[in-house]
This record gives C-alpha cells, sequence and structure tokens, in this order.
C-alpha cells in the first residue's frame, strides 16, 4: 500500500538521489556581500538537510545510518513516509538521524547554506588522512539511481574545491576563517544537479550548518533562517502526515548488537553498550564537529569532542538552536 510520500510524489521509488557532503556554513558576510541568503527548491525535487542553523554534524555517522538505505530505495520511500516494518531498534537509530534533519518541499524557499572543502593533511595519533582519504574521502557529490551503482558526479568541480582551500584556512575552532577559498551554496548546487534535467529527484545535503555572524550579530537573519528551517518541517509532517522525532520517541527499543551489526554499527560509532531504551544523544550521536588548524594555521580538520568540551562550545554559540 503506497504512502502519503508516493501519493504525493510517485516518482519517489525510481527518480534519482543526489547526496552532497560537505562542510556546511551560514556565513552573514557572503550574503551581505551578494550570495543569496535563501533561493528556492526546484519544482521537481524534495530536499533533505542535516543540521539546523547553529549546529554540527557528525558527516560520517550520517553515512553509516543513511547509506543502507540509499542503496535501498523502497526502505528509504518507507521512512520518509512514516511507516517501516523493521526491527524497533533499527527504526529507533533511523528516525533519531530523521529527526534532526530538514524536508522541503518543490518550489518553497531554504536557506543557502555555504558549501565547501579543504585541503591539507590532518595527523591525529596514530592516523594521518587528508581530505580525500579516510572518513573525508567520503565527502563529495554522488548520484544514486535504483539499480545501479552509485555514481561520484561533479568530481572535477569537488577536487578545484580541495584544491582552492589548499593552505589558505586560518584560525582554530569556530574562529576558523575559509573566507579566501572557492564555495558553492546549495543554491548553485541546485544549477548543476538541473544539468541531469531529472523529471523528478531528491537531493540529500550533508553538512553542519555553523554560523559565521558578523560584528555586531545578525541577530534578525539568523532568526530568519531558524524560522524558515522549523517551517519546512512543519510543512513536510502536515502535508505527508509523519513526525519523525514523535515516532521516535514512541518506539521502545532494547539495545541489540545484531541489530546495530545491520546498520554498520558497532560501539566505536557510539552505540550505547547497556540495555536501555535510546535517547537523543544516544543513536547515533549525530553531535558536533569543530574545526581546529595545523601549527602553522594552514588547514583544518574535524575533531570529535569530548562531553565537556562540547558544553564549552555550546556556551560559545550565542545563537544556538534551542
Amino acid at each position: 500500500m503506497a504512502n502519503n510520500l508516493q501519493r504525493e510524489f510517485p516518482e519517489v521509488d525510481t527518480c534519482p538521489l543526489y547526496y552532497i557532503s560537505t562542510h556546511g556554513f551560514y556565513d552573514m558576510e557572503k550574503y551581505a556581500s551578494g550570495t543569496p541568503m535563501v533561493v528556492t527548491v526546484p519544482p521537481n525535487a524534495i530536499v533533505i538537510e542535516t543540521s539546523k542553523i547553529g549546529e554540527f554534524c557528525y558527516f560520517t555517522n550520517v553515512l553509516t545510518i543513511l547509506k543502507r538505505l540509499l542503496l535501498d530505495r523502497p526502505k528509504f520511500v518507507e521512512y520518509l513516509g512514516g511507516t517501516s516494518s523493521e526491527d524497533p531498534l533499527a527504526q529507533k537509530i533511523i528516525l533519531t538521524v530523521l529527526s534532526s534533519c530538514q524536508f522541503y518541499l518543490p518550489g518553497v524557499i531554504i536557506p543557502n547554506r555555504i558549501l565547501e572543502a579543504t585541503g591539507g593533511i590532518y595527523k591525529s595519533e596514530g592516523r594521518m588522512e587528508s581530505e580525500r582519504t579516510g572518513d573525508y574521502g567520503n565527502m563529495g557529490f554522488y548520484k544514486y539511481t535504483p539499480g545501479k551503482q552509485v555514481e561520484p558526479i561533479f568530481t572535477r568541480r569537488y577536487s578545484e574545491l580541495i584544491s582552492g582551500a589548499y593552505g589558505s584556512v586560518t584560525g582554530r575552532g569556530t574562529a576558523v576563517n575559509t573566507s579566501s577559498i572557492p564555495f558553492e551554496t546549495s543554491g548553485t548546487i541546485f544549477e548543476r544537479i538541473d544539468t541531469y534535467k531529472d523529471s523528478f529527484k531528491i537531493i540529500v545535503f550533508s553538512s553542519c550548518g555553523e554560523i559565521r555572524d558578523t560584528n555586531p550579530p545578525s541577530a534578525s537573519k539568523i532568526q530568519e533562517i531558524r524560522g524558515i528551517q522549523e517551517w519546512s518541517v512543519r510543512t513536510w509532517n502536515e502535508r505527508l502526515k509523519v513526525n519523525y522525532n514523535e515516532s521516535r520517541k514512541a518506539l521502545h527499543a532494547e539495545f541489540d548488537q545484531r541489530v546495530a551489526e545491520t546498520l554498520g554499527l558497532a560501539s566505536k560509532n557510539y552505540v550505547p553498550r547497556k540495555l536501555t531504551n535510546f535517547s537523543e544523544k544516544q543513536v547515533p550521536q549525530l553531535g558536533m564537529t569543530l574545526r581546529s588548524a595545523n601549527k602553522k594555521g594552514g588547514t583544518r580538520r574535524f575533531v570529535k569532542k569530548s562531553k565537556r568540551t562540547r558544553r564549552i562550545i555550546k556556551r560559545s554559540l550565542k545563537y544556538r538552536v534551542r
């Protein structure tokens, strides 16, 4: 039986899905200098984006949870439509991811998130990687078409974003400065995807929603973006008769390692080790990712912070979503 999503958008079962994974920002300086702060979702697309304004996202955990759905369109459509016959634990984990996202219907306005890649070598204890390898190698632009292999797209442009950023990133933590490096936006990605001439498509943006504010702060702009995001979720829920957050809360699921492993999760991926119902902060920890420079200040990396550090960072984000 078709769910409301399929009735509203019959092509969701067969249309291409574009997965756009980058670093993400709301940059008030760029908006003030000519980059549109809001754009319009294409009339033949639905858009999903991770993280609200002022929030950060573990893109690796999001991909771990969603990858199975990206490769299994019937199951993906089932979850988006608000139904699933899977184990309650699997539902709880996936709905936790979906409840952290915004959903935009065709033709509505969407905040124009700034999308970047950064170049350089990132060193941590026992490992070394770059923007092109390791966890960061999973970032990029991809096309998922039911029945076909995943296809990397716009590879030349993504390579330009990385090489154009190499050695140009300065600052630490939330004070990182990438003002001089090349970037894309939600709007420019819409234009690039439009060249495929699809009759319908799904576009997923997996990135942080970090705020780069002005001095004095642009409180009204931040509130406008926040309002658009909140409105988009309400509108989506009302039209499709879904509420992923409420559905997640209603599930009673005990931890099961076997089920967790079917989702590609292990203890290192923040699956709780004790028998318990999962809370929003437990499965999965979408959490925060922050940037830090190397000793020369030329590159940055994403660092998974401790609970104490995350509390400090939260206090530093004046306009963090409550």
